[in-house]
């Protein structure tokens, strides 16, 4: 008889997202965190990372999209302990300044390894995807095969026929192989287009995630309806079907 494998969860401290996956997402889990803008994915990544915290797991927010400060008051109400965890070492967040910067990869890498953290949000792959250039293609390329070629021989070895997407996509695998290797459980924030049948802006994160969260929101009349979705959970029973859920000063609740 096969030994069965034990798969070890990590509670989101959501309480109807958790029941959806039976305990929580598996450990070291890339999860796609999908939705349009307003729909609640800072919310959702935040309070993830802030209910590990709160159980002494370390965890990071890389964000391309806002500052530490704006991050602090997006989390007013639910996170009035963020601060004292940041001061404690316990959580971190980290803001990349994606037009100057050009060492992206590198600074992403660098500020997990200061940590060591259990948890890790990226915010936002859409953001970093735009920016992935023909350089960030050939120092991938390079490093891959050990050169220490000089930047003049560096920029004539892209063939012509590669296109942008492709090396979208191609710097996007890399980035995601490369989080693996730390050992965490991942949010990986994305835009979603209206009227796309992708489920990124890449169309090509969610083949690559171990899950991928939907997250919508529609206006009715003066209100908004807000539903998640749980389109794939790798190594996890899913639980149930479109969840409804708000947005309150306790951050997302979702209805079991």
């Amino acid at each position: 008889m096969a030994e069965e494998i034990q798969v070890n969860k990590i509670p989101t401290g959501i309480a109807g997202l958790d029941t959806a996956l039976d305990g929580g997402i598996p450990e070291n889990n890339l999860v796609l965190i999908a939705g349009g803008a307003g729909a609640g994915k800072t919310t959702l990544s935040l309070q993830f990372l802030l209910n590990g915290a709160r159980k002494g797991e370390k965890g990071i927010y890389i964000s391309t999209e806002q500052t530490q400060n704006n991050i602090l008051k997006q989390a007013h109400g639910f996170g009035k302990d963020l601060p004292s965890l940041i001061a404690a070492g316990t959580l971190k967040i980290t803001y990349i300044n994606i037009i100057e910067e050009q060492e992206m990869f590198s600074l992403v890498f660098d500020a997990i390894k200061q940590i060591g953290p259990k948890r890790i949000v990226i915010d936002s792959l859409s953001t970093f995807s735009e920016y992935f250039t023909i350089n960030d293609y050939v120092k991938e390329m390079l490093f891959r095969k050990g050169s220490m070629m000089n930047r003049q021989v560096t920029d004539k070895l892209i063939p012509t026929e590669i296109s942008e997407k492709t090396i979208k996509k191609r710097m996007l695998a890399k980035l995601m192989t490369e989080i693996r290797k730390y050992n965490a459980t991942v949010f990986l924030i994305t835009e979603l287009p209206e009227k796309t049948e992708n489920l990124s802006s890449d169309g090509v994160s969610e083949f690559l995630a171990d899950g991928v969260f939907v997250l919508k929101s529609l206006a009715v009349g003066d209100s908004l309806s807000r539903t998640l979705e749980i389109k794939k959970m790798r190594y996890c029973n899913i639980r149930g079907g479109i969840k409804t859920y708000e947005i309150t000063e306790n951050g997302i609740e979702i209805d079991a």
